[in-house]
Formats: structure tokens, sequence, C-alpha cells
């Protein structure tokens, strides 16, 4: 994929919308390219540390959370950036579903070197998953669930 494809694709990325034109080129330089995954190769599990954020050039993953499908990514797709972002454990696991799929790769040193406070800010108010206690009025019980904070007049329930 060429230069220019590349930076088109990382200025969309939400989590790196608020970059100017000169940083969106120097994280375009900083990411390394992978060879190609087959199907079923894991990206990474659930619960693991997180070093790497990654965008997928071509082919596509699953990101499953406990077990259960969370959603299906495709080529210009962000992963991995919430564990830098929040600095903690992976929230999911990735796996590889179509053939010859590959990746850009950043650290998490270039990751930190153009993500502000601001831009982790506004990605916690956009689209975070949290996790929140709700009583089954019916049942009596408690039970804990995850979910999105969603807001924009893009956001869909």
């Amino acid at each position: 994929m060429d230069y220019v494809s590349k930076v088109l694709i990382i200025s969309r990325l939400p989590v790196l919308k608020r970059l100017a034109n000169f940083q969106v080129c120097s994280i375009s330089r900083a990411l390394t390219s992978t060879e190609p995954w087959r199907p079923g190769e894991i990206v990474f599990d659930q619960g693991e540390d997180g070093g790497k954020f990654f965008i997928i050039m071509s082919g596509g993953v699953r990101v499953d959370v406990d077990g259960v499908l969370l959603r299906e990514l495709g080529k210009g797709a962000c992963f991995g950036e919430r564990a830098l972002l929040f600095d903690e454990k992976r929230s999911g696991k990735v796996t590889v579903t179509e053939p010859d799929t590959r990746f850009w790769v950043g650290t998490r040193e270039v990751f930190e070197k153009f993500v502000t406070k601001n831009m982790r800010d506004d990605a916690w108010l956009e689209g975070a998953p949290t996790s929140v206690w709700c009583q089954d009025v019916e049942l009596g019980t408690w039970m804990k669930l995850r979910a999105w904070c969603l807001s924009g007049k893009d956001s869909k329930a």
C-alpha cells in the first residue's frame, strides 16, 4: 500500500483524528508492516499486557471478549490502542479471520509520542467500554454488564 493511502487511513482513525498533518506523516513513517497472517492466528489474548497497537492493512480479524464475538474488523480499522490509552491489560482476544491479513504496527513509545491527555479523554468519552452494575428488578439480583459509553450524532446502539 502506498504512503498516501497509509496517511489517509491513519488520519481517519478516531483515536488519532486530532493529530496535525505533520504528526500523521510522522506516525505513518514510524509504523512497521507485518508479513501476512493466516486465519486462526491469534494476534493477542484477552488479559495480556499491551505494548503495541495495530492498523489493518488488508484482511480481517475478530474481537472476542470473554469468549463472545464483540465485532469483526477489516481494512483500515485500528485495535489494541485501548491497552495503551488506559494502561491496562488487553480487553479482548483478537484472531485473524481472512487469508493474507497484514497490519501496520506501532509500539507504545510511538503511540505515547503522539497521543495527548486530551485525546485519551476524548477516547474515553466517545466509546470506551466500561462495567456497569444493574439490578434486575424482577429477580432482585445484581449483575455486572459491560456497556459502551456512546456520544455524538454518529453513535449507534
